[in-house]
């Protein structure tokens, strides 16, 4: 194979050749892995020339040991690389050796030639990896690279080199000078006269001494001094640290009745917002109330078709008939209830009837005589109740003339949508209906039924917003 990886093509019957390709391909770069092609140079190598290379680099690493280094630890890496390339030698022998003596034919052959070829390579970059720090073999694009990083550390090195050299120069003149200044001493201290010296030497003493003494003085009084200054720092600083002690209970105490009256505050706040939140629910239920008409709500009036109801109950006969006597009845006595609760609250008093409201059995009763005109009826159709007509015609009278009250006190003409005329019929739209039972229909009094109720519930509407009345109704309430 070539560097590229493709197989180079050989001949069959060529042996030489195919032995060539695969001494060829029998190495790789290691450190890209490229297939290499060995170069012609060392296709002619054999085992005398590699243990001549190997001897020369020998000889050269021992006289650069020598130059350069010196002690036991140069002679021992001399004798390690001197063991080393015995090894070699040893082994390289010993293979050599191995190959002179195998039993091949008489004539030495191509398979014989490849093994010692290899044999050379290997012992070759074997000491190639010994004695450098890249792996061999190295395809051309690696060496160079590699070539390049040595290059760049020799130059690093030099540099070093070169600032060592100059430190070393800089040393060796200040240790120069300094050998002179202490050789000039020396020599004016020999001149002098050795009885001066001593005379001299005996009045620094003593001089020094003397000096000594008052420093020892001056010291002792400081000391003293810084004794009498200590105590009363130190009592200071007791009375300090008591009055920190003090300060430090009273904050805490402090601290202690600050929590508790935040505390306090905190509780206080809640209790306020409840009794705010209770007093805004309070005035939202009152505004409410005063706003709820109290008798809309007891006696809700409304209408399905032509058949009108209070408080639930229906009033009127409809063709079906699908209305009994008891729920008519229990109509009525809402209605004469709902009669005596507006009158009340208007301060009206009829001056022909008076109401006697008792749910099923209510009544109307004369003033003049006290006779009883019922409100209730269980009788069909095909017989005549008089007493029950004359009840409902007094109950439409007694309307009549709380409306006509109404307008006169209040103002308040045409309260009704429905004109009433006294004693047993109502207009709508030009016609009049009776609200008696003789002589009528079942439709035409249902219908009459509806449009009284109807000016009833007009009547409840204008109360529940009449000012004067919602005053009243505030001052009842004990509000105003």
């Amino acid at each position: 194979m070539d560097s590229s990886g493709r197989q180079s093509p050989v001949s069959k019957d060529s042996p030489a050749t195919a032995a060539k390709a695969l001494l060829q391909s029998s190495f790789r770069c290691q450190r890209c892995c490229v297939r290499l092609n060995l170069n012609a140079t060392l296709r002619g190598l054999d085992r005398e020339a590699v243990q001549a290379t190997i001897n020369t680099f020998q000889s050269r690493s021992v006289a650069m040991a020598d130059s350069e280094q010196s002690g036991d630890s140069q002679q021992q890496q001399q004798q390690q690389q001197q063991q080393q390339c015995t090894t070699m030698s040893a082994s390289c022998d010993s293979e050599s050796a191995s190959h002179d003596f195998l039993l091949l034919d008489s004539a030495p052959s191509i398979s014989q030639n490849l093994s010692t070829r290899l044999a050379v390579f290997e012992r070759l970059f074997e000491f190639l990896n010994a004695n450098c720090a890249a792996d061999h073999p190295l395809c051309t694009d690696c060496a160079d690279v590699l070539a390049e990083l040595q290059a760049d550390r020799v130059r690093q090195l030099e540099e070093e080199l070169a600032c060592m050299r100059r430190y070393l120069e800089h040393l060796t003149l200040a240790g120069t000078d300094g050998r002179n200044r202490r050789f000039d001493n020396d020599a004016s201290e020999v001149s002098a006269d050795p009885a001066d010296d001593a005379d001299t030497d005996h009045d620094d003493e003593e001089a020094a001494l003397a000096r000594l003494e008052a420093e020892e003085a001056e010291l002792r009084a400081e000391l003293e001094s810084t004794g009498a200054e200590l105590a009363e720092v130190r009592a200071e600083a007791d009375a300090e640290e008591a009055k920190k002690s003090a300060l430090t209970a009273e904050h805490q105490q402090l601290q202690h009745a600050y929590s508790e009256l935040k505390r306090q505050l905190f509780l206080l706040d809640e209790e306020l917002s409840a009794t705010r939140n209770q007093q805004a629910y309070a005035e939202s239920e009152l505004n409410r109330l005063q706003n709820t008409s109290v008798l809309g709500a007891a006696f809700h009036i409304w209408y399905d078709a032509h058949i009108a109801s209070i408080g639930g109950f229906r009033m009127g006969r409809p063709a079906g008939g699908q209305i009994d006597w008891a729920e008519l009845n229990a109509g009525w006595g809402q209605c004469a209830l709902l009669l005596q609760a507006v009158s009340h609250r208007l301060g009206f008093a009829s001056t022909v009837y008076t109401v006697w409201p008792c749910a099923s059995q209510s009544e109307m009763r004369l003033l003049a005589t006290g006779r009883s005109l019922p409100l209730y009826s269980s009788h069909g159709r095909l017989f005549s109740d008089s007493a029950f007509d004359s009840g409902m015609s007094a109950y439409l009278s007694c309307v009549t003339e709380l409306l006509a009250f109404v307008r006169d006190r209040y103002g308040k003409d045409r309260l009704a949508p429905y004109p009433l005329h006294p004693p047993k019929e109502i207009e709508d739209s030009g016609q009049r209906f009776a609200i008696v039972r003789a002589g009528n229909k079942d439709e035409r009094w249902t219908m009459a039924l509806r449009l009284m109720l109807l000016d009833i519930k007009m009547l409840q509407a204008w109360m529940s917003t009449e000012p004067e009345l919602l005053q009243k109704k505030r001052q009842t309430s004990g509000l105003a």
